[in-house]
């Protein structure tokens, strides 16, 4: 029997529907998540950079504001474009939006510039790197009153972090995932319940309050070269990221602390416990201070784990890997790092350099990582190819980040994941 048009638009409404359906189900990926959180900024940010400059400048402020040709012709720009907005408001920093908002603010607009371009060219990202401009993005929107914007940039930055969380704790029967592994479980020590500085008892809070602390602290002891001999703290050695300064524009995300005797110096605040108390213990020996003058009142923290071990502790190291189909034996993650681009240039040779020297650890780092030329490198390691080529490589990696790496090399020259399995 032959159905009625009635009974056939009803069955293709009732398709559509569980295909609309499996959709939403759908985890949405990292790349996805910053084009929505980008998109919300922009809307976000286009009435407030309207109202200010419209406030300074008139009904015409895109006049005012845009850059000209050569020629003199006004450029054709897009009030609503991200982009756009984000360069407004650096280029009028000092003129309208530093009256407005903080020295932070203006560090989430630097980022958030590198972010959107790291976007816009089709770029991945990992999930740290996706949840630090997520949390980035909805911090600006806060100061600008954007609440509505913020909300929904929360609600991906939360569910982006369960997700994370169910992949470093593991997964429901229903959730498992196969394929190699990128993200490595990651153990965390109980929180102190308290901690003595310099033979006083006090309350813990935060991992950042304690190190603030421990900066004050310090700093009051060693007022006159302070700032020189801090200005050198690092998070690894061959780190470029600055920590401690009397610059904010020193410090990615800055926190201004007036010392007791008036001077004014800027940390770096967005770091992890366990990188606050390593940092610690770290200030205290490079001033000459013995580790003893900071205690944790709680026997389940080991006081030497922060001293002897980093932040991230290793939950199992790796036997072994299969690149491209053959098995090879687990000596370092730098050792792998190596291994994937000789590898990667001898399938790539014509275009290697050219591609994979856009390379980075995150969106809007200047560090390069690889290069045909050992002085735009850090640290570098050469490696001969088996061609004769000579290339430069980043070597003041950590474990995690080597593998990170090597999956986005692979990544950005058309290779799946599975080429690389570690096990």
């Amino acid at each position: 029997m032959a159905l009625s048009n009635y009974e056939r638009v009803g069955k293709a409404v009732q398709r559509l529907s569980r295909l609309l359906g499996r959709w939403r189900r759908r985890r949405l990926s990292n790349y996805e998540r910053v084009g929505k959180a980008v998109q919300l900024l922009a809307e976000g940010l286009a009435p407030f950079v309207d109202r200010e400059c419209r406030a300074k400048f008139g009904d015409n402020w895109l006049d005012t504001v845009q850059r000209m040709d050569r020629g003199g012709i006004p450029r054709e720009v897009n009030p609503a474009d991200l982009q756009f907005l984000l360069k407004v408001m650096r280029d009028e920093w000092g003129t309208i939006f530093g009256k407005k908002l903080s020295l932070s603010d203006r560090n989430y607009v630097f980022e958030l510039l590198g972010v959107r371009n790291y976007w816009a060219h089709n770029n991945t990202f990992s999930t740290d790197d996706a949840l630090r401009a997520l949390d980035t993005a909805k911090r600006l929107l806060e100061s600008v009153a954007a609440d509505a914007q913020a909300n929904e940039v929360g609600k991906l930055h939360q569910d982006l972090l369960r997700q994370k969380c169910k992949q470093m704790w593991g997964t429901r029967h229903d959730e498992v995932t196969t394929g190699p592994v990128r993200v490595d479980r990651v153990h965390r020590r109980p929180a102190p319940g308290g901690y003595a500085l310099f033979g006083v008892d006090r309350q813990w809070r935060s991992g950042i309050g304690m190190w603030v602390d421990v900066v004050g602290q310090v700093q009051l002891r060693h007022e006159r070269d302070f700032l020189e001999r801090a200005g050198r703290l690092r998070l690894s050695p061959g780190s470029g990221r600055v920590l401690i300064s009397g610059n904010p524009y020193d410090i990615n995300r800055s926190r201004e602390l007036i010392c007791q005797n008036g001077q004014r110096i800027y940390i770096e605040y967005s770091l992890t416990r366990d990188q606050c108390i390593d940092l610690a213990y770290q200030l205290l020996e490079m001033f000459g201070h013995p580790a003893s003058d900071l205690h944790f009142n709680d026997d389940r923290v080991q006081q030497s784990n922060y001293r002897t071990k980093p932040a991230r502790s290793r939950v199992g190291e790796p036997t072994g890997y299969i690149l491209f189909g053959v098995d090879r034996q687990w000596r370092s993650g730098i050792g792998m790092w190596v291994d994937v681009v000789g590898q990667v240039q001898l399938r790539h040779e014509r275009d290697f350099l050219e591609r994979a020297g856009r390379l980075r650890l995150s969106p809007g780092s200047g560090r390069v990582l690889i290069s045909g030329n050992p002085y735009d490198i850090n640290r570098s390691r050469e490696l001969i190819c088996q061609n004769g080529q000579r290339i430069y490589i980043e070597y003041s990696l950590t474990r995690d980040q080597c593998i990170n790496l090597a999956y986005q090399l692979l990544e950005m020259f058309g290779h799946p994941p599975s080429d690389l399995e570690i096990h």
